[in-house]
């Protein structure tokens, strides 16, 4: 409003103009607003959603179950309570504020996401598993001809590789080196009905 007119004659007709500005920012736009009603296009059938954000109990196989899906998080979160969210095609899964898995949302149901890294001190007890694992199928590319080249006479070696490529190669490094804290303070009752 003062950026218009910033200099009066007096303090009346300071008063006068503010009065002005006042009644032309107050002023009913009724009218305006029936114009551009009538300009908008229908609501699409579809609800649009930016994310969604939920929680789930991580079972004792080390997956959390999201929309019907199972996505693997570190077997140090296996029965901990954990938050999962869905933003663009992604989905999160954290616990106490850190995220410790990230995969592409599958599309169907009754699929599972998995993540070698996630299991390396399983597959540490019984590596001659990695060889059928669906933990390596679905590894990407580079990794699996890594172990079919280099690694298919000494899985040991293989999960070292693994362990020093983070997170079986397929997501960045996460914090607190990718899994749920141990510490007895935590705050498991936030999703107590699940």
């Amino acid at each position: 409003m003062f950026s218009l007119r910033y200099e009066f004659e007096d303090e009346r007709e300071l008063k006068d103009y503010v009065a002005d500005a006042m009644s032309r920012e107050n002023a009913d736009c009724s009218d305006d607003f029936a114009k551009e009603k009538a300009a908008l296009r229908p609501l699409p059938p579809a609800r649009y959603c930016v994310g969604e954000f939920g929680g789930a109990k991580a079972n004792t196989y080390s997956f959390v179950c999201v929309k019907g899906n199972y996505y693997s998080v570190p077997e140090t979160c296996a029965g901990r309570k954990l938050e999962w969210s869905i933003i663009a095609g992604r989905v999160a899964v954290s616990h106490a504020g850190v995220v410790v898995a990230r995969h592409d949302l599958l599309k169907g149901r009754g699929e599972y996401s998995v993540q070698i890294g996630h299991f390396i001190e399983t597959l540490r007890k019984k590596p001659g598993a990695i060889r059928r694992s669906l933990a390596l199928a679905q590894c990407p590319d580079g990794i699996i001809a890594a172990y079919k080249g280099k690694f298919d006479g000494d899985p040991l070696g293989f999960l070292d590789y693994i362990q020093k490529a983070g997170a079986g190669g397929r997501s960045p490094r996460l914090r607190n080196g990718g899994g749920c804290r141990e510490s007895p303070n935590q705050d498991d009752r936030r999703f107590d009905n699940g």
